[in-house]
C-alpha cells in the first residue's frame, strides 16, 4: 500500500468563511463526532496512526474541516501520541489559513517544536483581498506571518486557491510575488465542486479560474521549471526559481489511482481514505 501522508482531522470550528469552502459544502464531514473523552479513544487513536506508519506512511499532516489551531489542546495530545509511537512521524505539517497560529505556537511551544511544514492557505497574494475573499473574523497579514515562520525556521508553502483573482497576474508575476515572499513550496490549488447544489459551488461557477489561465500558468512550470518526482497521486513536482512547484488538479483525492494518496484519520478516531465517502472506511 503506497500511501502519501496521513491526514490528522482535529475536531474545531472555523473563524473564517471561506465562500469555496470544501468542507462547509461537504455534508459527510457531519457524521463524525468527537469521542476523545472516552477512555478507549486515545488507544484506539494510537493504534491507526501505527497503522499508517506501518504501511510506509511518513508524513503527518495535521488539519481539520475547521481550523486546527481553534483546538490547540487536542493537536498537542495528538503529538503526545505520535511520541510513543514505535516509528514516529518526524515529517510533521500543519494546515491552516493562518488565523490563530502565532497565538499557538506561543502558549504552546511544544507544539511548534515538532512542526517542520506550515502550509498556508490563501486566495491573494494582497493580504486585504484575502482577508475579505477568505472572510476571516480578523485582519491576517500573510506576509508578516510567513516572515514570522521563516525566522523561527519553518517550512513555508503556500496552498493557494485558484480563483479568476490570479487571471490579474501573468504566471511570471505569480512567482515573482512567491520569491519575494520567500516561501518554499507552492501548491496550487484548482477549486473542488461536489455533485450536488450548493453555495459553494454557486460561488465557484463564478469565481473559479479559466481552463485557459490553468494551462497557461500548467505551460509555464513545464518550460521553466526543473521536473523533479512525480508524487504518488499522479502530479509531478517541479523546481522553478528555487520553490518547490505542484499544481494540483485533485484536491480531494476523486479519481482512481493505484496509491492511495493519504490516509483520513477523523474526529471519530477511525481511519478513512476519501473525504466525501463514510464508505471508504478502512478500520
Amino acid at each position: 500500500m503506497e500511501i502519501q501522508s496521513l491526514s490528522v482531522v482535529v475536531p474545531a470550528g472555523c473563524p473564517n468563511s471561506c465562500p469555496f469552502c470544501v468542507s462547509r459544502m461537504n455534508e459527510t464531514n457531519k457524521l463524525f463526532k468527537n469521542k476523545s473523552h472516552e477512555k478507549s479513544f486515545w488507544k484506539n487513536y494510537q493504534r491507526r496512526m501505527s497503522f499508517a506508519r506501518d504501511n510506509g506512511c511518513n508524513t503527518m499532516v495535521i488539519t481539520s474541516t475547521g481550523e486546527a489551531t481553534q483546538n490547540p489542546e487536542f493537536v498537542k495530545n495528538v503529538l503526545k501520541i505520535n511520541s510513543k509511537l514505535d516509528k514516529p512521524f518526524r515529517w510533521i505539517e500543519l494546515q491552516t489559513s493562518g488565523i490563530g497560529l502565532e497565538k499557538m505556537f506561543e502558549k504552546y511551544p511544544e507544539i511548534a517544536a515538532e512542526i517542520s511544514t506550515v502550509s498556508l492557505s490563501i486566495v491573494d497574494f494582497n493580504t486585504l483581498s484575502n482577508t475579505e475573499i477568505m472572510r476571516m473574523p480578523e485582519y491576517l497579514d500573510t506576509i508578516s506571518l510567513i516572515a514570522y515562520l521563516k525566522e523561527n525556521n519553518f517550512n513555508v508553502r503556500i496552498s493557494l486557491n485558484m480563483t479568476k483573482v490570479m487571471e490579474g497576474h501573468s504566471p511570471r508575476n505569480i512567482f515573482n510575488k512567491l520569491r519575494g515572499m520567500d516561501v518554499d513550496q507552492i501548491t496550487f490549488r484548482i477549486l473542488y465542486k461536489t455533485s450536488y447544489k450548493s453555495e459553494q459551488n454557486d460561488w465557484i461557477d463564478v469565481n473559479k479560474v479559466s481552463d485557459n489561465f490553468v494551462k497557461e500558468l500548467s505551460d509555464f512550470i513545464k518550460l521553466n521549471g526543473r521536473k523533479l518526482e512525480r508524487l504518488p497521486f499522479g502530479a509531478v513536482k517541479y523546481s522553478l526559481m528555487g520553490i518547490s512547484t505542484v499544481l494540483d488538479d485533485d484536491c480531494m483525492a476523486t479519481e482512481d489511482k493505484e496509491a492511495i494518496r493519504y490516509l483520513i484519520l477523523r474526529s471519530n478516531g477511525k481511519l478513512y481514505s476519501k473525504w466525501d465517502d463514510k464508505g471508504s472506511l478502512i478500520f
